[in-house]
């Protein structure tokens, strides 16, 4: 009797043909038709190509184990997967995913304040959450995350570090939530407890880990003095490193790129503030040695963007790596825009109408590469709800910025539709776009002609007195709409 011989498994193929695949054979996948479909009569439709693009994830589970609740660990992974690459974007990712993630393992303070971020965060992203201040479910998240802090600070194990990382963490909690200076009030805290760590740890402070957490608040304490222009910069970083740096002719890193121009900003705004009170002086009553600062900035700042630009040729022949392209492309950007602010300031005390058109151009030239960065952004990074929150980009401030300075209608009229399409982030750290772009457009004169050449007045000086005021962004928002509110021939009166 014959045995009946077991049929062998073969594993389905998963490619080839529609046609073939249909029909249950095996396709040969010749290029560019089949040779089982053209020799038998039949259409071959071709082969669909893979797209290589990682789904969306829409279940957050930890891969490895930490205590907490599952509720817990899904926003931890959560934030892993998602908070930390938005908190990172454009920069060095490593403070954000790492380091984060290491200590929040060993403590539980920081543990639970990621919770809380991650929580916020998705409640941010939700269609419909313009501001997610005055909920009492936020409220408790953001208390219950101070009052575990101040239970570690009062224990033994009581560390700085700890402290500084959940200020930075609080610091964005504030933000999520649109309190802008509740937030200041926390980056105020970290940066006191930090300049107090480099006199009594100096050992500690030379970690990398600890480098990671100085160049982030060094980053923020600039956005915070963007932001409100009263706000002189807590750090002074020449005066702490005790010698007066200057721009290389070439940068080793991008992370030496992103800490000299930080080291440029501060400098600037520091500058400018001290010089506040000779802002309506003649060149000649001003005193020499703030001459001869604003001459050296000039300098380095011309150095600054040759270097940065050559960084940024040298980086676009890496056509697969996308994201350090980014990285540079935005320090050439906010390298052009601090440029602008100085030769802006140099304008006032000069006749010299070349000053005027370099800041111009670089406004033109800086629109066009925040152009060319937002349509580098992969659409994978856009929410369904189109909404993002990143930390530090100062992109929202300087179109801003722009908006404030310009005298002309074609670059008011581009800034203003970069803020309102701003596609990598609806809220950058302190700056909130739909806010920005309220405020810009409440201060265009109602007989502003778009098509038209001819020289407009500032914004800022159509808005004197409201967009120079303490609070920042938040408080010119309020006061444009008390006036708008009394009548628009206020704000006219104000300005006059």
């Amino acid at each position: 009797m014959l045995t009946k011989r077991p049929r062998r498994s073969m594993p389905k193929v998963r490619t080839g043909c529609s046609t073939c695949r249909t029909r249950r054979i095996k396709c040969d996948e010749q290029r560019p038709e089949c040779r089982k479909c053209v020799s038998t009569g039949r259409n071959c439709p071709g082969y669909l190509v893979p797209i290589h693009q990682p789904p969306a994830i829409t279940i957050y589970n930890i891969p490895f184990k930490v205590p907490g609740s599952r509720s817990d660990r899904e926003l931890l992974h959560f934030y892993h997967c998602k908070a930390s690459e938005s908190l990172s974007r454009f920069s060095d990712s490593t403070l954000w995913i790492d380091f984060m993630m290491q200590r929040m393992q060993h403590q539980p303070v920081i543990r639970n304040a990621l919770v809380a971020l991650s929580s916020l965060y998705k409640d941010f992203l939700q269609p419909g959450r313009s501001c997610l201040s005055g909920s009492p479910q936020h409220i408790v998240i953001i208390t219950k995350a101070h009052k575990q802090l101040r239970t570690h600070l009062l224990s033994r194990d009581a560390s700085p570090e700890v402290a500084l990382i959940c200020s930075l963490i609080f610091y964005i909690l504030e933000c999520l939530v649109g309190n802008s200076q509740q937030a200041i009030w926390h980056l105020d805290q970290g940066l006191i407890l930090l300049q107090r760590c480099q006199r009594e740890y100096p050992g500690a402070v030379s970690a990398p880990e600890f480098g990671h957490l100085m160049a982030v608040f060094s980053r923020l304490d600039i956005h915070a003095s963007i932001f409100d222009s009263e706000r002189v910069p807590v750090l002074n970083i020449v005066k702490s490193l005790g010698f007066l740096p200057t721009v290389p002719d070439a940068f080793v890193d991008l992370s030496d790129a992103e800490q000299s121009l930080t080291v440029m900003e501060n400098r600037l705004m520091h500058h400018i503030i001290s010089s506040l009170e000779h802002r309506e002086k003649a060149e000649e009553e001003i005193p020499s040695d703030i001459i001869q600062e604003r001459h050296q900035l000039k300098i380095q700042f011309q150095r600054l963007e040759c270097v940065i630009e050559n960084l940024l040729l040298a980086v676009q022949e890496e056509a697969q790596n996308l994201q350090r392209q980014q990285r540079v492309l935005l320090l050439h950007i906010q390298a052009m825009i601090f440029h602008a602010a100085l030769l802006e300031n140099l304008c006032l005390y000069s006749d010299n109408t070349n000053l005027t058109i370099d800041a111009n151009r670089r406004f033109h030239l800086a629109l066009s590469k925040i152009k060319t960065l937002l349509s580098s952004c992969p659409e994978s990074h856009s929410t369904s709800s189109n909404r993002e929150f990143t930390l530090s980009t100062n992109i929202i401030a300087v179109l801003y910025y722009i908006c404030m300075k310009t005298k002309n209608h074609r670059i008011l009229k581009t800034a203003l539709s970069l803020i309102q399409g701003c596609s990598v982030s609806t809220r950058d750290g302190l700056w909130d776009a739909s806010t920005a772009a309220s405020v810009v457009q409440s201060l265009v004169p109602c007989d502003s002609h778009e098509d038209d050449n001819s020289e407009m007045i500032k914004l800022e000086d159509v808005g004197a007195g409201i967009v120079d005021t303490s609070g920042g962004l938040e408080e010119a928002f309020r006061l444009l709409r008390i006036m708008e509110s009394s009548g628009p021939e206020i704000i006219n009166i104000e300005a006059a």
